[in-house]
């Protein structure tokens, strides 16, 4: 019995001793956890706030720098003249394809513990990829609708008209069409123009935005189109809208005036698409642009008048007419010896055969002046970088005689050549004529004298009052 007790104290003094323990333990794993470097392992302690943007553009995330998240054009990007790019549409965003949302379920996912849990279903938000447009994009888009439809084909308005209506089914369809407005826009700012009901909304916010959006645009649609290509035979739509594209971006870069290179690569590419990218050209709704459908539109201009007089090609501005195709004689004889390839002297040829039908007074001018756009396409990929060359003299020399017989053909058309159309091309043509012959050497330059001194006459003329702005 006297046993008993001793028993018992036993009892009670390893409990005693199992709870000293435990109160040690939490001790230690309590100042385990004051230690603030510990508990940042654990992630429990608090994290340093972002000091940068989550939802900038792009290229500050590219840079390293804040974004101001401002759309479409962020402050930072438009202060150094970027393309600014965005990888996601705004959350609250007026226009196409602003943010919209799809939920997708992903799952069901195994769990890797194996522990017999049950399986889980991931859900995740997806934005829908697309473009957004802003309040500007809106306004060039309206500008090409109502002022800026491409002059060629001739009656080709209707054709245009369809572009505008399914440009919002294809993303480089539209950024070539808002591109096609802003520089035509742009254009009829600088130009003090008054015939555009948009241009004195947009002539205080200053051309140099236009000229980034316009180029910004254009970038965008290059690159979509790009991608559209490179997946392989498109059918009769998308290359219908592949084509509508191509030759938009070809009269955008006819706005610029420091567009020359791209317009000719644009007027091969237009080729390309059109013999390689297109199921069937004739079957297009874009035939018109072909050489026949350019001599079909421009023999409607040569139609009787109301009077029932018919305006023979040799009766329209003869005066102009005449003194522009004899100074061609004289000034492409003299380059004639300049030519040294072949198609160097293809291309003098054919200007060549255009001057002298034009001087006859017959229609095939039209015929052979459209197959001088064919030319360029019709070369071989080597022919063309060799005849594109800035330092092919020679054939930059011939692309400004050119460029100048483009902008006489169209003054066949009176009401043309002196409309708005007409002095934005007199004007963008002279800006070329001076950069090629820029870039000429000193004894070269001369071989432009003719065409410049034409081409400035005549924008004197025009900035004059010589001939108003019709329509």
């Amino acid at each position: 019995m006297s046993n008993i007790p001793s028993r018992r104290r036993d009892d009670d003094e390893e409990p005693a001793e199992e709870l000293h323990h435990q109160r040690d333990r939490r001790s230690t794993t309590t100042s385990e956890n004051d230690d603030p470097v510990k508990q940042r392992r654990g992630g429990g302690g608090p994290r340093k706030g972002h000091t940068k943007s989550r939802n900038g553009c792009i290229g500050c995330k590219r840079r390293r720098v804040k974004c101001s998240e401002r759309r479409p054009e962020c402050e930072g990007c438009l202060r150094m003249g970027l393309v600014c790019e965005w990888a996601w549409p705004a959350k609250r965003h007026l226009g196409a394809g602003s943010g919209r949302r799809r939920m997708v379920t992903m799952g069901p996912r195994d769990r890797s513990s194996g522990d017999g849990e049950d399986e889980e279903r991931e859900t995740v938000m997806v934005m829908d990829p697309r473009p957004v447009f802003g309040m500007e994009d809106l306004r060039f888009f309206q500008h090409f609708v109502l002022d800026a439809i491409p002059p060629l084909p001739v009656g080709g308005g209707e054709v245009w008209r369809g572009v505008a209506r399914m440009a919002h089914e294809y993303d480089f369809l539209m950024h070539a069409v808002l591109a096609l407005g802003a520089s035509h826009l742009c254009l009829c700012s600088t130009s003090g123009d008054s015939g555009s009901d948009s241009v004195s909304l947009l002539s205080s916010s200053g051309t140099g935005v236009m000229e980034r959006q316009a180029l910004g645009h254009r970038v965008r649609a290059i690159r979509a189109l790009n991608d559209k290509l490179s997946a392989g035979r498109l059918s009769k739509v998308d290359g219908d809208a592949a084509f509508a594209a191509m030759m938009a971006l070809t009269f955008q870069a006819g706005y610029m005036v420091d567009g020359m290179c791209d317009f000719v690569a644009m007027v091969r590419g237009c080729h390309v698409v059109a013999d390689n990218a297109m199921p069937s050209f004739p079957d297009s709704a874009f035939s018109g642009f072909s050489g026949p459908g350019y001599v079909s539109g421009f023999r409607s201009l040569l139609q009787p008048d109301n009077s029932g007089r018919s305006p023979r090609l040799e009766d329209v501005r003869e005066a102009e007419r005449r003194e522009v195709l004899d100074g061609f004689v004289g000034s492409l004889r003299d380059v004639g010896a300049l030519c040294g390839s072949v198609c160097e002297v293809e291309y003098l040829a054919g200007m060549k055969r255009v001057v002298g039908l034009a001087i006859a007074g017959s229609e095939d001018a039209y015929l052979e002046f459209a197959a001088m756009y064919n030319r360029l396409g019709e070369m071989s990929s080597d022919d063309f970088v060799r005849f594109s060359a800035a330092g092919n003299h020679a054939a930059r020399i011939l692309l400004g005689h050119f460029f100048l017989l483009a902008q006489v053909v169209e003054m066949i058309n009176h009401r043309r050549g002196r409309s708005r159309e007409g002095r934005f091309r007199a004007r963008v043509t002279l800006a070329w004529l001076e950069e090629i012959e820029e870039g000429l050497p000193g004894e070269l330059k001369g071989y432009l004298g003719w065409p410049l001194g034409f081409a400035r006459g005549r924008m004197g003329r025009l900035d004059g009052g010589d001939g108003g702005c019709v329509g």
